[in-house]
């Protein structure tokens, strides 16, 4: 995946609680040395076969690496 200037991979593991609730984690791996990978915590709920909200928050393994990410995403279906 090609992003602005930078390569990284993406990838993504997740367990769904039930049909509406799931939760998973998004990992960023860049292969710039300079770039710090990011690894995010995500949740999404489908209030209803419409609407669905996904929230998120992410931050590298290193130490000392506070919150650097933050997802928050409204899906409609029409």
């Amino acid at each position: 995946m090609l992003q602005a200037r930078y390569r990284y991979v993406q990838g993504q593991a997740v367990y769904y609680v039930n049909q509406a609730w799931s939760v998973g984690v998004v990992a960023n791996i860049r292969n710039q040395k300079n770039l710090k990978d990011n690894y995010e915590l995500q949740t999404q709920y489908w209030f209803n076969q419409h609407v669905a909200l996904k929230f998120g928050l992410g931050s590298a393994l290193d130490s000392g690496s506070g919150l650097n990410s933050m997802s928050l995403l409204l899906t409609a279906r029409f």
